[in-house]
């Protein structure tokens, strides 16, 4: 009885934790991750359409070795039972750009000395296809960083936001560039985006292609986990001890950190 409660309250935790994660990243419903992890999924697919209600510009030209996660629109509708916008195209282009992004990024972060761990969508799809989830066109991952009373007027002066910076410097033949957010009315926005060097950057948040969000974090003094920015740091706070220590969760055929909690519950 006792195991049974702990593998309960276990679960419960994972449900909250990537609750809170896609709702910062996406906003996405609570509603929809209780249908991630339920044999039927098809309520998060649904949902997910609405994330890329416009269907990106960026098409590839040449031909490109499909993922394989990217399996046909009928193969999708079968396996999920829904009319999801899924792009077929866009998944082969999209994906194999983000499978090597998140292989250079896992090597700058080791080679600089910079946790992170992979959150939002990327964190299902680990967990459901140990891929990129098919109709997802971007990656999602955290970066802690040195804590700061000040983040929301500093945060650009920690170590960690300086070691961001070095990419072009540390990965000088990679054909992605990581760059900083903007600042807004006066404050930072305290995030980075890689992405292709011939994609059309926009703005802080649309970028013409596949990228990857990478959001800086910070932990208070009661351990509790903050988006390092003025508008998100109020608005959540997740305990350190659902995400440390970091574990190790599928993706591709390489292993990616991920929160502790998330690998304890794929062990039932």
């Amino acid at each position: 009885m006792k195991t049974s409660t702990a593998t309960i309250l276990i679960i419960l935790g994972l449900l909250l934790i990537i609750a809170i994660f896609i709702t910062i990243s996406t906003g996405i419903t609570f509603q929809l991750l209780i249908h991630v992890t339920s044999s039927s999924p098809s309520s998060k697919n649904a949902n997910s359409h609405t994330k890329h209600q416009t269907k990106p510009l960026l098409r590839s030209t040449k031909t490109t070795t499909c993922p394989k996660e990217c399996v046909t629109p009928d193969a999708i509708y079968s396996k999920y039972g829904t009319d999801i916008h899924y792009d077929h195209q866009l998944c082969c282009s999209y994906h194999e750009d983000l499978k090597n992004m998140l292989s250079e990024l896992n090597e700058f972060f080791r080679m600089q000395s910079i946790s992170y761990f992979i959150s939002s969508g990327t964190l299902i799809g680990s967990l459901r296809h140990k891929t990129i989830i098919p109709w997802d066109l971007d990656a999602d991952v955290y970066v802690p960083v040195t804590p700061n009373h000040a983040a929301m007027n500093s945060i650009h002066l920690t170590e960690t936001y300086i070691k961001l910076l070095s990419w072009s410097n540390v990965m000088p033949q990679s054909k992605y560039i990581l760059r900083p957010g903007s600042i807004q009315k006066g404050k930072l926005i305290t995030s980075f985006k890689l992405h292709r060097r011939d994609q059309s950057f926009i703005d802080r948040l649309n970028i013409n292609g596949p990228k990857i969000d990478v959001q800086l974090i910070m932990f208070d003094g009661n351990n509790a986990m903050h988006i390092a920015n003025p508008y998100w740091y109020q608005k959540f706070a997740i305990p350190k001890d659902l995400i440390y220590p970091l574990k190790g969760c599928a993706m591709y055929d390489t292993i990616l950190p991920c929160p502790h909690i998330i690998a304890k519950v794929r062990s039932f």
